[in-house]
């Protein structure tokens, strides 16, 4: 490690699994569709919620309010408009919005999904 190498929050040990923050839910695991819900820790250090999609199929995408998917943009090009309509306060509101986009799509889910 180098000198200049400055921890904010020191390393801890850990008793039992249930003590570990979380930080992603799997909510779909196709290999080619991953979708995750996400810590996504804001720059003034806030931890908002997120729907993302890694795998292959929809690469670089997230889940807004009206759960719809929507390319996400790298960090320095999020506007407060899109922050806004595609962060969660919490998990459970990011869970509901994934909820709905499922209930949305019910008929493309039947046909194929998991």
């Amino acid at each position: 490690m180098t000198d200049d190498l400055q921890v904010i929050v020191p390393f801890q040990p850990y008793d039992s699994i249930a003590e570990i923050p979380v930080d992603s839910y799997l909510l779909h695991r196709d290999p080619s569709n991953l979708i995750c819900l996400q810590r996504a820790v804001q720059q003034d250090g806030t931890v908002l919620w997120a729907v993302r999609s890694l795998g292959s199929f929809m690469p670089g995408f997230t889940l807004n309010k009206q759960s719809e998917f929507e390319f996400e943009p790298l960090p320095s090009s999020r506007t407060r408009a899109y922050l806004k309509r595609c962060r969660f306060p919490t998990p459970e509101d990011a869970l509901a919005a994934w909820n709905e986009w499922i209930r949305k799509n019910a008929s493309a889910n039947e046909a194929g999904g998991e």
